[in-house]
């Protein structure tokens, strides 16, 4: 009789114990909210493994990895327009997103790590990119370099031609070249033939070598461009391995 007492005294603390533990456990963790393009998730960590911050951080550098980091104008769609590019701008945003970016703290896994570092190596190449291609309406010169590539650097010559008739007829066959890659993808040819009809009407105005340079420009802007398809496998690494446990609480149809 006293060995069962004393048996059930056991299990019972036992019980109280693993009880008390486990609430201890829960207490432990926090839920942390964020969005990407189409949901909302919620998922339980432990705080003594990430911070919030941390959580938030890491947050921002996924979705800063799916769009543009610099948005000072660097080019020109119509000639009116090229007198409001200002350099000083473009090195102004580059410095303070470069100090933000640096400020960023992610959680301490490799992947997200790497995301940082690519996202810094990312908003030098833009910065460079968009530096040249706004400089070259001012300074044509500043885009005969191999750093890009042979297309890039025949573009970039072609730019450059002293002869204002070669300068236009450079200009349409930019045009000429694009109309047709866009042909092959399926955009419709009634509206690819009138922007060539739109395009020989700009280069008879008097406004003509500033349309084909910013023609030009955009060609040589298209072929440097920098963008690079990011890791798509982070947003997974980020619920499965930091969070104890998550679940999408809206999300938007596609």
């Amino acid at each position: 009789m006293v060995a069962n007492l004393q048996m059930k005294k056991h299990v019972l603390l036992i019980a109280a114990i693993t009880v008390s533990f486990a609430n201890l456990c829960y207490a432990k963790t926090k839920t942390f909210t964020w969005q990407n393009d189409l949901c909302e998730f919620e998922g339980q960590y432990n705080p003594q493994q990430y911070s919030e911050k941390q959580l938030q951080d890491t947050v921002q550098m996924m979705q800063l990895s799916h769009t543009s980091l610099l948005n000072s104008r660097s080019y020109a769609f119509k000639p009116e327009d090229i007198a409001k590019i200002k350099l000083k701008e473009i090195d102004q945003e580059y410095k303070n997103t470069r100090t933000q970016l640096n400020n960023l703290h992610p959680i301490p896994l490799k992947a997200f790590q790497t995301l940082k570092q690519n996202l810094l190596t990312a908003l030098d190449q833009e910065y460079r990119h968009n530096y040249l291609t706004a400089a070259a309406f001012s300074q044509p010169e500043k885009l005969l370099i191999s750093d890009y590539g042979q297309q890039c650097f025949a573009i970039a010559k072609s730019l450059n031609t002293r002869n204002s008739n070669t300068l236009l007829q450079n200009a349409k066959n930019s045009l000429d070249k694009e109309n047709k890659h866009q042909l092959k993808l399926g955009n419709d040819p009634d509206f690819l033939a009138k922007r060539a009809q739109d395009f020989d009407s700009k280069l008879k105005s008097k406004n003509a070598v500033q349309y084909a340079q910013i023609q030009l420009i955009r060609d040589w802007s298209n072929c440097a461009n920098p963008h690079q398809a990011q890791d798509e496998q982070l947003e997974q690494i980020f619920r499965n391995t930091v969070f104890i446990q998550t679940k999408e609480v809206y999300c938007d149809k596609p």
